[in-house]
C-alpha cells in the first residue's frame, strides 16, 4: 500500500495535475480497505500513532532518494519533499504523546484511588471517578488527533 501511495505522489507531483492529492490518496486507501485482506485494512494499518501507513511512506521515500543516490541522477520528488516535512509530523506526534501520557496518568490516579479506599464510600468514589472519566477523553482526544492517512506530511503543517 505504501509503495501505491507513494508512486501516485510521483505521478501527481511528474504529471503536475491540479487534481487534489487529498483526494486521489484518499479514493486509493478506500479502494485498498474494500479488497485487501481485512488484516491488511485494519485500522491499526493506518493508525499513525502506532506507525502505520506514514512510516511505511517514509520507507518509500528513503528508499527513492538511496536509490537516486546510488545512480546519481538527482534528488528524487516528491520524496525529497515530503522527507523535508518529516521532522515537524515527528514533533507534531512528540506533543499529541503528551495528551496520550496525561490520559495514562488519569487513568493510572483513578485505579489506584480506588484500589487504595477499596471498597470507597461515595464521598471517596468521586475523585477516582473523575480521573478515570478525565482518562477516557484525553485518551480519545488523542487517537483523534492522530493525523489521516490520505493527507501527506507535507500538507500536515
Amino acid at each position: 500500500l505504501a509503495s501505491l501511495i507513494h508512486d501516485l505522489s510521483r505521478l501527481h507531483y511528474a504529471s503536475g495535475t491540479d487534481f487534489d492529492i487529498v483526494g486521489l490518496r484518499l479514493s486509493l486507501i478506500e479502494g485498498w480497505r474494500e479488497t485487501a485482506p481485512r488484516k491488511w485494512a485494519s485500522d491499526n494499518v493506518f493508525y499513525s500513532h502506532r506507525g502505520g501507513l506514514a512510516i511505511w511512506e517514509y520507507e518509500q521515500c528513503l528508499l527513492d532518494v538511496i536509490e537516486a543516490t546510488s545512480h546519481q541522477s538527482g534528488a528524487p520528488e516528491p520524496a525529497v519533499g515530503l522527507i523535508a516535512h518529516v521532522p515537524s509530523f515527528q514533533k507534531k506526534m512528540f506533543n499529541n504523546r503528551t495528551i496520550g501520557a496525561l490520559s495514562i496518568m488519569a487513568g493510572f490516579f483513578g485505579i489506584t484511588s480506588i484500589y487504595r479506599t477499596f471498597p470507597p464510600s461515595s464521598q471517596e468514589i468521586v475523585m477516582p471517578s473523575l480521573f478515570i472519566i478525565a482518562s477516557a477523553a484525553l485518551m480519545r482526544t488523542y487517537r483523534r488527533m492522530s493525523p489521516s492517512p490520505e493527507i501527506p506530511f507535507n500538507l500536515l503543517g
